[in-house]
Formats: structure tokens, sequence, C-alpha cells
């Protein structure tokens, strides 16, 4: 019994024993800096159709859309991956395609109302305007115009 007690006596006193930190040298003081806002980034997952290419082909063809813009687009951990934008000008739909593996195309995103930016829009994003941050989707989703 006198082990157990003398045991658990000297317990709390290892676990509490650290090794001495040395001193730090004292830092000058740092000019004060303005507060930033803060700014949130959020991971979001989303679902995405993926087929091979025959499948996105028929995909595109049967909205009429032809290869509207092409590039290559950041993806994490691989890198840059190819992507075209299909869009049919005259009915204003669109698929974005992005190539992720060996005859995998994934349709990241799709719609409608495709339409060029207006000459007036376009002074109003150099005034930081920003349309997509103007645009209610709500809105859109009940068949309004742009």
């Amino acid at each position: 019994m006198k082990k157990l007690l003398l045991t658990l006596l000297l317990i709390p006193n290892l676990v509490l024993a650290q090794p001495a930190q040395p001193a730090q040298p004292e830092q000058p003081a740092q000019p004060a800096q303005p507060e930033q806002p803060a700014q949130t980034v959020e991971k979001v997952l989303m679902e995405v159709y993926c087929v091979d290419y025959d499948s996105i082909n028929k995909t595109v063809d049967a909205f009429g859309e032809i290869p509207f813009v092409r590039g290559l687009s950041g993806k994490q951990p691989v890198g840059l991956v190819p992507f075209v934008m299909y869009a049919n000008p005259k009915e204003g739909t669109w698929t974005f395609v992005e190539k992720v593996a060996n005859n995998k195309y994934c349709i990241i995103a799709f719609g409608g109302n495709l339409q060029p930016v207006p000459k007036k829009a376009t002074k109003e994003l150099e005034k930081k305007e920003d349309w997509i941050r103007n645009t209610e989707p709500d809105k859109l989703r009940q068949g309004n115009k742009l």
C-alpha cells in the first residue's frame, strides 16, 4: 500500500516537471500595424459528372454547343489541367469541361443565358463594380434576365 501511495504522490511531480527553457532575448517593439479585415476562405465540395470523351461530345452536340474558349485550369494537387468551355451562341447554353485523367472528362458547370458583357458593364467593372457580386442567383432562377 505504501508503494502505491508513494507512486501516486510522485506521478504529479513527474508530469509537471519540465526542462528549463532558455531565456528568450527581448524583441524590439514593433510598430502597430493597421488591422486587416479577416478573409474567409471556404472549401466547398461539389458533385461533378465525369465521363469519357465520346459522352462529352454527345452532350454538347445535343445542345448545339461548339468550343468557345479553352485553357489550363489550376487544380491541387495535380497542377494544370486542360479545359474547354462549349457554348451555343444562339441559345445561350454552355458547358464547362475539364480533362482530369486519360479519357476522363468532368462537366464542372453548365447553364444558360450566356451573353457578351456589354460595353457599359465593362466600364463598370473598371470601377470595381463587380457584376458577379451584384447578381442575385435567386432572381435568375426565377427566370429573370441578367
